[in-house]
């Protein structure tokens, strides 16, 4: 056990008035000593000559922090601003240096005081679209001016499948024996190749979001089903989120979104839109559907596991959908302009690792 300031002192005391270890052990009133523990420190108290303070470096001397370790650890932890991705981890640098991963983790924790920070998987951005990133964000912020981005309704659709996603780092089976004596069922995840899928469609605004619109199951998205889609589900949506009509109808640069006969369409029926000379290209981390909508609804409907049919996935797509809060689409609307400003200074680059996950 290990004695406090005040308890050597009164241990020390007894030491002095010729008291014995097993005496100071039955002097112990209401202290929680062990007499083993209590043996061992009057044994100390005397080597020292009564000094109830540690010597420093008195004890083992290091075996696994030494500064050669930690300046190994440093080396190979980081990637050199030239080689990136260059690094080792944790296990290989416990297997090249020699000492044990815990050891590694201290040194990397205690020593270096370093911290760890997940990778974020982003859209490939070409030099082109760089360029145009920073044009176009630049003509958004002049757009949005006075709060307009509570105007805009932003869109898109997403792929739910059957099966759950699958994170690896959270299947894990925690046992008391061998890996052989627990059951097979607990230990395989089952997986289909073709899983069926649905495809919906949706948007959300600063005055709500709309229906969520389920695409027939073998329906190819070409500009035909899609402007079907434009005047049965999405712009009457828009009209009873903005009965003035004063919204802005947001769209990718996808095929059909930007047939001739689309954007006609929306120049009739949509008051304002969003049209692809405006919207900078491969910009996910712009879209509030993509950068919180869609991780946010999938969280939820895989929240108990996969879906056996199609019908129970539709149904527990439109039970969440509607579920969604209408605080929390104003807080993913109100990022908006900020991710603009993000884009700008970090001239077109992506900026999806500088906004936190849900």
């Amino acid at each position: 056990m290990v004695f406090t300031a005040e308890e050597k002192i009164v241990i020390r005391e007894y030491l002095q008035q010729g008291f014995s270890p097993t005496e100071i052990y039955n002097r112990r009133g209401a202290w929680p000593w062990v007499y083993s523990s209590i043996a061992d420190i009057c044994r100390q108290i005397r080597q020292r000559n009564f000094d109830i303070e540690r010597k420093v470096g008195s004890g083992r001397p290091k075996s696994g922090r030494t500064d050669a370790n930690i300046a190994q650890v440093r080396r190979r932890i980081k990637s050199p601003v030239r080689r990136p991705g260059s690094h080792q981890s944790q296990r290989q640098i416990a297997a090249a240096i020699g000492i044990s991963r815990t050891m590694v983790r201290r040194i990397i924790r205690e020593d270096l005081r370093l911290k760890a920070f997940q990778k974020v998987r982003v859209h490939q951005i070409s030099a082109v679209n760089v360029r145009r990133r920073v044009a176009r964000c630049r003509a958004l912020l002049q757009r949005i001016r006075n709060r307009g981005e509570r105007r805009i309704v932003f869109t898109d659709k997403k792929m739910f499948t059957l099966r759950a996603p699958r994170n690896a780092q959270n299947e894990r089976v925690y046992g008391d024996g061998r890996k052989r004596t627990i059951a097979r069922e607990r230990l395989v995840v089952p997986r289909t190749h073709f899983s069926r899928k649905l495809m919906v469609s949706g948007g959300i605004s600063w005055n709500g979001k709309t229906r969520l619109h389920v695409i027939p199951e073998n329906e190819r998205i070409n500009a035909e089903s899609y402007q079907y889609l434009l005047t049965d589900g999405l712009l009457p949506d828009c009209q009873q989120l903005y009965p003035a009509g004063n919204f802005i109808f947001q769209q990718d640069s996808a095929r059909p979104h930007v047939a001739l006969t689309s954007l006609a369409l929306l120049e009739i029926d949509a008051p304002g839109y969003i049209g692809p000379e405006e919207w900078p290209a491969c910009s996910p981390d712009l879209n509030a559907c993509d950068y919180r909508l869609w991780a946010y609804l999938e969280q939820r409907v895989y929240s108990n596991g996969g879906f056996t049919t199609v019908q129970d996935l539709e149904a527990r797509l439109h039970q969440e959908w509607d579920a969604i809060p209408l605080r929390l689409i104003r807080s993913w609307i109100d990022e908006f302009r900020p991710r603009c400003q993000a884009t700008l200074r970090l001239r077109g680059q992506n900026i999806q690792h500088l906004f936190n996950k849900l």
